[in-house]
C-alpha cells in the first residue's frame, strides 16, 4: 500500500530560516526541520503569495537563496486557478515576475495599496469610497487580451465574459462602496464595544465571540460571515483581515510606515492563510499569525494544523 504524503505550507519566516547560508549559523533544530521536510513523509507546497514575498525582498542574492531553498525542498507550486505544467521554480518565478511587473499589475497594485491604507485608518487624502472605486476601476479596466497573454487558462474562460457581466460587476461593487464607512479600526472597535482583552480569547472561540459582539450591535453583520465550499479560501482571507481590523492579535498596520510595508504584509499574511487551508500543515514562527489562522480555520471547520517549528518537531 502506497502511503500518501502529508502536505506542508510554509509561512515566509520559516522559508527564510531554511536558506542554506542561514543554516550555517542556525541551531540544530533547523537542520532537523530541513531533514524532515525533505523526507518521503512530506510534500512542501508554495504559492503565488510565496513568490510575491520573495519578489518583495528586492535583493537578487537573497531572492536566489529563497528560490534555491524551494528547489532543495522539492517544493510544488500550487495555484487555485490552474494546474501548472512547469515545475522548475526558477522558470515559475520568472513567469511570475513577467506578470507582476506588467503595466496593469503595477497600477492595480498601487491602487490596492492606497485602499488598504485608507481602511486601516491612514489619511491618504481621499475618502474610503473614492479609494475603493478607484481600485475597482483599475481592476475592471484590465483588458482580457492582456490577461489572456499572461494567463493562457483564461482563453477557456473568455467566452463566459461579456460587457453586460462586467457592467453588472461594476454596479454591484459600486453599490457596496456607497455604504463604506469612513472611519478607522479604533473608532469601529469603540462603536461595537469590543473588549480590550479580546486577545485572551482562545482562537477556537474568537470568531464566534466577535460575531456575537457585531450582531449585538447590528444583526445584519451576520451576512458577511456566511460562506460555502466554493469560497472558503476567499472567506478565510477576509476573516483574517477582519481579525486584524477588529484587534485580535492585530499587526501594527495603523502606523504609516510605507517603507516597511506593514499594510501589504498583513494582506499577504491573509493570502497565506487562505491558501494553506488546502493542506495538512501550516508552519509559521509568527505567533500573531498563527493565532489568527487558527481562529479562521476553527470557524470554517478546517482540519489544517497550524504549528510553530518547535511544535512541528515535537510531533517527531
Amino acid at each position: 500500500m502506497v502511503k500518501t504524503k502529508k502536505t506542508i505550507y510554509l509561512d515566509q519566516n520559516v522559508l527564510t530560516e531554511l536558506r542554506i547560508n542561514k543554516l550555517y549559523t542556525s541551531d540544530s533544530k533547523l537542520i532537523q526541520l530541513l531533514k524532515l521536510l525533505t523526507s518521503n513523509e512530506y510534500t512542501i507546497v508554495y504559492s503565488h503569495t510565496t513568490l510575491l514575498e520573495i519578489y518583495n525582498i528586492g535583493n537578487k542574492a537573497y531572492i536566489d537563496e529563497h528560490l534555491e531553498t524551494l528547489r532543495l525542498l522539492n517544493a510544488v507550486y500550487w495555484n487555485k486557478l490552474f494546474t501548472p505544467n512547469e515545475h522548475n521554480v526558477y522558470v515559475i518565478y520568472r513567469n511570475f515576475v513577467k506578470v507582476h511587473e506588467g503595466k496593469f499589475s503595477r497600477v492595480l497594485y498601487a491602487s490596492n495599496e492606497k485602499f488598504i491604507k485608507r481602511i486601516n485608518g491612514i489619511d491618504i487624502g481621499i475618502t474610503t469610497k473614492d479609494s475603493f472605486n478607484s481600485m475597482l476601476g483599475e481592476a475592471v479596466s484590465i483588458p482580457f487580451s492582456y490577461l489572456d497573454d499572461k494567463i493562457p487558462i483564461l482563453r477557456k474562460a473568455n467566452k463566459y465574459f461579456s460587457k453586460k457581466a462586467v457592467d453588472l460587476t461594476i454596479n454591484y461593487f459600486s453599490s457596496i462602496s456607497n455604504e463604506l464607512p469612513d472611519f478607522d479600526p479604533v473608532t469601529f472597535r469603540e462603536c461595537i464595544k469590543i473588549d480590550t482583552e479580546i486577545k485572551l480569547i482562545e482562537p477556537e472561540e474568537a470568531m464566534f465571540f466577535i460575531i456575537k459582539a457585531l450582531c449585538d450591535y447590528d444583526p445584519h453583520f451576520i451576512n458577511i460571515f456566511k460562506f460555502d465550499k466554493g469560497n472558503i479560501e476567499t472567506k478565510i482571507e477576509f476573516f483574517f483581515n477582519f481579525l486584524n481590523w477588529i484587534g485580535y492579535y492585530s499587526d501594527k498596520f495603523q502606523n504609516d510606515t510605507n517603507k516597511k510595508g506593514f499594510h501589504a504584509a498583513s494582506m499577504r499574511d491573509a493570502a497565506h492563510a487562505g491558501t494553506a487551508w488546502h493542506f495538512d500543515y501550516l508552519l509559521s514562527d509568527d505567533y500573531k499569525f498563527r493565532q489568527k489562522a487558527k481562529a479562521c480555520y476553527a470557524f470554517v471547520g478546517s482540519t489544517t494544523k497550524v504549528l510553530s517549528i518547535d511544535e512541528f518537531l515535537l510531533l517527531h
